[in-house]
């Protein structure tokens, strides 16, 4: 398959959020984004100063986006990916790994680290793995739901 990665930008916002959609509607994530939802989220993403954003094109069509950003973080720097998806038809054909890879290499010298968050048990995680993420047990997450606590 030919797949061709390249700047992922503005004009591609409504193709990726259709796609954003259709990838997390599918197991094992079945997240109900709507589409005017996914748009807000990429587009808050795409414009952040310091994204940086690729889509893989297959027979001229986008089947993928990664997307993230650079931040400071002591003396170094880290890129935080945040969204990685493949249209549910392109799968498991090498589209995510190559987006990493070449995401990978087109980070600045500076960034020491690349990290994400994804669920423990979802297949995603060994998919990282598989690229040489390695799971943090020092870190926790923790989150605190505002309509519980007025």
């Amino acid at each position: 398959m030919d797949v061709s990665v390249s700047e992922l930008i503005v004009e591609d916002l409504e193709q990726c959020a259709r796609l954003f959609v259709e990838a997390f509607a599918a197991p094992p994530w079945q997240q109900r984004w709507t589409h005017d939802a996914a748009v807000a989220r990429l587009d808050v993403l795409l414009n952040s100063g310091n994204a940086l954003a690729l889509k893989a094109s297959v027979r001229g069509r986008i089947a993928g986006f990664i997307v993230g950003e650079t931040e400071a973080w002591n003396a170094s720097k880290l890129f935080l990916i945040k969204e990685l998806c493949a249209a549910a038809s392109e799968q498991r054909k090498g589209i995510g790994r190559r987006l990493v890879d070449v995401l990978m290499n087109r980070l600045p010298p500076e960034v020491e680290k690349a990290y994400l968050l994804t669920e423990r048990e979802s297949p995603a995680r060994l998919f990282y793995a598989s690229l040489g993420f390695s799971t943090n047990d020092a870190v926790v997450v923790t989150a605190r739901d505002l309509n519980e606590h007025s």
